[in-house]
């Protein structure tokens, strides 16, 4: 039992420097250009995550634009490039960084967000399934 979780726990780490190593060699082929370093570091973090679809924002003003999509549907991609807007405000992207701080929501269909009816929460839930949300200030 001990020698599976030592197996695992080194899997896991080599994952991970696996992932920082591909980052940073776009970072160094890509002087200035930050396109490719959000995408590499979004399709890593939805490997490691095991997650169906991510999505990295930037604040742009008092609104945000999406940097790097990846797996998200087409209609729902189309919506998020378009630059700036403001559909985060009061969404956990705002609250993540307000508060400087990773947010899990266990189960976005019991949010109290998609209760409330958050159109974003809801076109999330039934349009994207999504359930676990992770929401990351960097």
């Amino acid at each position: 039992m001990e020698n599976a979780r030592l197996i695992t726990e080194t899997r896991e780490a080599l994952d991970q420097q696996t992932a920082t190593a591909e980052v940073l060699q776009v970072i160094n082929a890509s002087p200035g250009d930050l396109a490719p370093v959000f995408d590499v570091m979004l399709g890593e973090s939805v490997r490691l995550c095991e997650a169906n679809h991510g999505t990295v924002f930037i604040q742009d003003g008092d609104g945000f634009r999406a940097a790097a999509l990846r797996n998200v549907p087409e209609k729902l991609a189309e919506y998020l490039r378009r630059e700036p807007h403001h559909l985060l405000l009061g969404t956990l992207v705002e609250r993540a960084v307000a508060e400087r701080s990773p947010i899990q929501t266990p189960d976005a269909a019991a949010g109290e967000r998609y209760r409330q009816g958050l159109p974003i929460a809801v076109a999330g839930v039934e349009t994207r399934g999504a359930r676990t949300t992770l929401t990351m200030r960097c």
